[in-house]
Protein backbone atom coordinates (compact mmCIF):
# COMPACT_ATOMS: atom_id res chain seq x y z
CA UNK A 1 0.00 0.00 0.00
CA UNK A 2 1.19 3.47 -0.82
CA UNK A 3 0.48 6.08 1.87
CA UNK A 4 -0.74 8.87 -0.37
CA UNK A 5 -3.74 10.88 0.78
CA UNK A 6 -5.49 13.49 -1.38
CA UNK A 7 -2.85 13.38 -4.09
CA UNK A 8 -3.66 15.47 -7.18
CA UNK A 9 -4.18 12.27 -9.23
CA UNK A 10 -6.67 10.95 -6.65
CA UNK A 11 -8.59 14.23 -6.85
CA UNK A 12 -8.60 14.07 -10.65
CA UNK A 13 -9.95 10.50 -10.59
CA UNK A 14 -12.68 11.37 -8.07
CA UNK A 15 -13.77 14.29 -10.28
CA UNK A 16 -13.89 12.18 -13.46
CA UNK A 17 -17.43 12.24 -14.86
CA UNK A 18 -17.07 8.66 -16.12
CA UNK A 19 -15.93 7.35 -12.73
CA UNK A 20 -18.68 9.30 -10.90
CA UNK A 21 -21.29 7.93 -13.33
CA UNK A 22 -20.32 4.35 -12.47
CA UNK A 23 -20.63 4.97 -8.73
CA UNK A 24 -23.88 6.91 -9.19
CA UNK A 25 -25.32 3.94 -11.08
CA UNK A 26 -24.20 1.46 -8.41
CA UNK A 27 -25.61 3.56 -5.58
CA UNK A 28 -28.60 4.76 -7.64
CA UNK A 29 -27.82 8.24 -6.36
CA UNK A 30 -25.93 11.20 -7.82
CA UNK A 31 -25.31 12.82 -4.43
CA UNK A 32 -21.95 11.14 -3.75
CA UNK A 33 -19.25 11.83 -1.21
CA UNK A 34 -15.89 10.36 -2.12
CA UNK A 35 -13.11 9.38 0.21
CA UNK A 36 -9.62 8.02 -0.27
CA UNK A 37 -8.08 5.81 2.34
CA UNK A 38 -4.88 5.02 0.50
CA UNK A 39 -3.56 3.66 -2.75
CA UNK A 40 -2.18 0.29 -3.66
CA UNK A 41 0.50 -0.23 -6.23
CA UNK A 42 1.46 -3.46 -7.92
CA UNK A 43 4.04 -3.26 -10.69
CA UNK A 44 3.30 -5.26 -13.82
CA UNK A 45 4.21 -8.93 -13.62
CA UNK A 46 7.28 -9.92 -15.58
CA UNK A 47 9.38 -13.06 -16.02
CA UNK A 48 11.37 -12.04 -12.95
CA UNK A 49 8.60 -10.61 -10.71
CA UNK A 50 5.25 -12.22 -9.89
CA UNK A 51 2.53 -10.85 -7.63
CA UNK A 52 3.10 -12.44 -4.18
CA UNK A 53 -0.60 -12.53 -3.26
CA UNK A 54 -2.89 -12.95 -1.52
CA UNK A 55 -4.94 -13.89 -4.56
CA UNK A 56 -8.25 -13.70 -2.69
CA UNK A 57 -9.09 -11.42 0.22
CA UNK A 58 -12.21 -9.83 1.67
CA UNK A 59 -12.97 -6.14 1.30
CA UNK A 60 -15.91 -6.32 3.71
CA UNK A 61 -16.54 -6.25 7.43
CA UNK A 62 -18.65 -9.34 8.19
CA UNK A 63 -20.14 -7.85 11.37
CA UNK A 64 -23.94 -7.72 11.16
CA UNK A 65 -25.68 -5.97 9.61
CA UNK A 66 -23.71 -6.24 6.39
CA UNK A 67 -23.39 -2.84 4.73
CA UNK A 68 -23.23 -2.14 1.01
CA UNK A 69 -19.94 -0.50 0.09
CA UNK A 70 -17.94 -0.02 -3.08
CA UNK A 71 -14.36 0.54 -4.06
CA UNK A 72 -12.76 1.68 -7.26
CA UNK A 73 -9.78 0.10 -8.95
CA UNK A 74 -8.08 2.12 -11.67
CA UNK A 75 -5.52 0.46 -13.90
CA UNK A 76 -2.71 2.51 -15.40
CA UNK A 77 -2.57 0.26 -18.46
CA UNK A 78 -4.88 -2.05 -20.36
CA UNK A 79 -5.51 -5.55 -19.04
CA UNK A 80 -7.03 -8.55 -20.76
CA UNK A 81 -10.61 -9.61 -19.97
CA UNK A 82 -9.34 -12.34 -17.63
CA UNK A 83 -6.55 -10.20 -16.16
CA UNK A 84 -6.64 -7.87 -13.23
CA UNK A 85 -7.42 -8.22 -9.57
CA UNK A 86 -11.14 -9.08 -9.49
CA UNK A 87 -12.00 -12.61 -8.38
CA UNK A 88 -15.51 -14.06 -8.33
CA UNK A 89 -16.72 -16.97 -6.22
CA UNK A 90 -20.01 -17.96 -7.91
CA UNK A 91 -22.87 -18.46 -5.47
CA UNK A 92 -20.99 -17.17 -2.44
CA UNK A 93 -23.65 -14.51 -1.80
CA UNK A 94 -26.07 -17.36 -1.01
CA UNK A 95 -23.79 -18.58 1.79
CA UNK A 96 -23.10 -15.36 3.73
CA UNK A 97 -25.13 -16.45 6.77
CA UNK A 98 -23.15 -19.68 7.17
Amino acid sequence: MVQSFEHAIQTQIKQSLKVRAVFAALWQNHNLQCSSDRMGFNPPETNTWHFPGPHLHWDINFNKPLRFATQGLIYLNDVTADGGAFSCVPGFHHQLES
